[in-house]
């Protein structure tokens, strides 16, 4: 999604960033660019697009409320999304 509705829909050099880091009781992920970001009144939940939407259900299947995802307009342009998920702990 970031590569074709983020930096695809712009003319100017894009940006991307896939980060993942693993905090004590969690593992949040993180994808940024720098495109042009969402609409003002945005939702996911009254968007039509299908990719967003499913790993939504797919975290609440697999996690139920255990779990964060966030979609937002960076303050310098461009959107990010970050999933935190409860970090598996070797047994």
């Amino acid at each position: 999604n970031a590569l074709r509705h983020g930096i695809g829909q712009t003319t100017d050099a894009g940006s991307l960033q896939i980060k993942a880091m693993r905090q004590p009781e969690t593992l949040v992920l993180t994808v940024s660019d720098n495109g042009g970001g969402l609409p003002v009144h945005w939702q996911l939940k009254t968007s039509s697009g299908i990719g967003l939407a499913n790993t939504a259900a797919r975290l609440q299947q697999l996690y139920g409320e255990n779990h964060r995802f966030d979609i937002h307009n960076r303050d310098e342009g461009g959107v990010e999304v970050e999933i935190v998920v409860p970090a598996r702990t070797a047994d």
